[in-house]
């Protein structure tokens, strides 16, 4: 499309709406009130629906996802390593196992001095192994105590948990009737001793 000037130039003339004349013979306009701002104060242009419930949104809205977000990556990586990596599964789950054992012979001690001191005896072995990550249950006492040393558990601990291996052993061949209550306590607190090294 081709736009060409016309040819004889004209001029825009402003028209204005006839009124009527005040008594001094000036033109009288009357002031236009529907294109005037409805609101004239500053404070009216504030936004007072938002209250403090407001903001509270906001803040929650912006910081709790974040939040949660940082509180179940551990528990993600937990459950992935649990899943994936055998001996980190059997060290954790080592003595909630040993203590469900445990009760179990607690309530259910019916039988002699010598099978509660071989369960004792494989009770004991079995969270040490899982938590060692050892294969089997079939180490001796020495093995057990070089072990413990090497993963650098307190010394104190190392020759309880010697002393009492040796126990199991000497007890489950003796003639005489041990003490199966006490060492039942007894084996119940090193594992909670082990557990806390």
């Amino acid at each position: 499309m081709n736009v060409t000037p016309a040819k004889n130039s004209q001029e825009l003339n402003a028209v204005e709406p006839q009124s009527e004349s005040s008594s001094t013979g000036s033109p009288h306009r009357e002031p236009i009130e529907d294109i005037n701002p409805l609101y004239l104060d500053m404070q009216e242009f504030t936004d007072r629906s938002r209250s403090g419930w407001f903001w509270l949104t906001v803040v929650l809205a912006l910081f709790v996802p974040p939040a949660c977000f940082m509180f179940f990556i551990p528990l993600h990586h937990k459950r992935q390593r649990m899943k994936f990596d055998s001996a980190y599964k059997r060290r954790m789950e080592a003595f909630r196992q040993a203590q469900e054992r445990l009760n179990r012979l607690t309530s259910g001690h019916n039988g002699g001095a010598r099978e509660t001191v071989r369960e004792l005896s494989q009770i004991v072995r079995t969270y040490i192994g899982d938590r060692l990550n050892l294969k089997g249950t079939a180490f001796t006492s020495r093995e057990v105590e070089e072990q413990l040393r090497q993963r650098e558990f307190r010394e104190e601990h190392i020759v309880e948990t010697r002393d009492l291996l040796e126990k199991y052993e000497s007890l489950q061949y003796a003639a005489g009737q041990g003490d199966t209550e006490a060492l039942l306590v007894e084996s119940r607190r090193l594992i909670e001793k082990l557990e806390n090294s």
